[in-house]
């Protein structure tokens, strides 16, 4: 039995944005912290319904719900990723003013 992944086409901007407007329609049962039986069931069901509506919007590469549940995690990572380096950095710039002018204030 051959289980290899094929690789898709990488994902455009436009299907990007699509993604994102979906999610966000949908972001109560989607991004919902509760886990069970009944939850796990509705954010299957929601993402399979995401996949049918991005699909027949898209008009591209044809994406599974799976698909597009993997690119949205990877998504929510990179902008933590880019949040904490982006804070990191200002915090690292930060200028501390001489005691002197602390003092004046």
């Amino acid at each position: 039995m051959n289980s290899e992944r094929v690789r898709s086409k990488n994902f455009e901007t436009q299907e990007i944005c699509l993604l994102v407007d979906l999610v966000r329609q949908n972001k109560k049962v989607i991004e919902c912290k509760e886990t069970g039986i009944i939850n796990n069931k509705q954010k299957g069901i929601a993402w399979e319904k995401l996949a049918e509506k991005f699909n027949a919007i898209s008009g591209t590469v044809p994406r599974t719900s799976r698909n597009l549940k993997e690119k949205w995690t990877n998504l929510k990572k990179t902008a933590v990723r880019n949040f904490a380096t982006i804070k990191n950095t200002h915090e690292a710039l930060a200028v501390v003013p001489p005691k002197a002018q602390q003092s004046r204030q």
